[in-house]
C-alpha cells in the first residue's frame, strides 16, 4: 500500500473515531509499527492529528467557542488520552490565544 493510501486511511479512522492505537493500524493496514509509527509522526508535522505514545489523538477544533466549551473540548480529549495510556506518563500542553483588542 502507498504512503498516501495509507494516510488518508489513518485520517479516515482519526475522524470516525477521534483516535488511532498503532498496533490496530499495523494489522489493519497490513504494514510494520514502524511504518505506522512513521506515517503519525509525519501527519502530526502537518498538524493533521496528535501523536501519542501508541497512537494518535484527533486534534479538536477550537474556534470561537466559550471558555466552558473549549474546557469540555479538552477534558474529552484528555480522556481520550488517558484511555489509550493508562499506564503511561502524559505530558499535556495547553495553549490560549486572546483575541486582539482591535478585532
Amino acid at each position: 500500500m502507498l504512503k498516501k493510501e495509507r494516510h488518508h486511511i489513518i485520517l479516515q479512522e482519526i475522524a470516525h473515531h477521534q483516535k488511532v492505537i498503532s498496533a490496530q493500524l499495523s494489522v489493519q493496514l497490513q504494514t510494520s509499527e514502524d511504518t505506522i509509527r512513521r506515517d503519525l509522526n509525519e501527519l502530526a508535522s502537518a498538524g493533521h492529528l496528535l501523536k501519542v505514545h501508541g497512537g494518535a489523538l484527533a486534534i479538536p477544533v477550537i474556534n470561537n467557542n466559550t471558555e466552558q466549551e473549549a474546557m469540555a473540548l479538552m477534558q474529552q480529549g484528555l480522556q481520550l488520552l488517558l484511555s489509550s495510556n493508562a499506564s503511561q506518563t502524559v505530558r499535556v500542553m495547553i495553549f490560549s490565544i486572546s483575541p486582539s483588542a482591535g478585532n
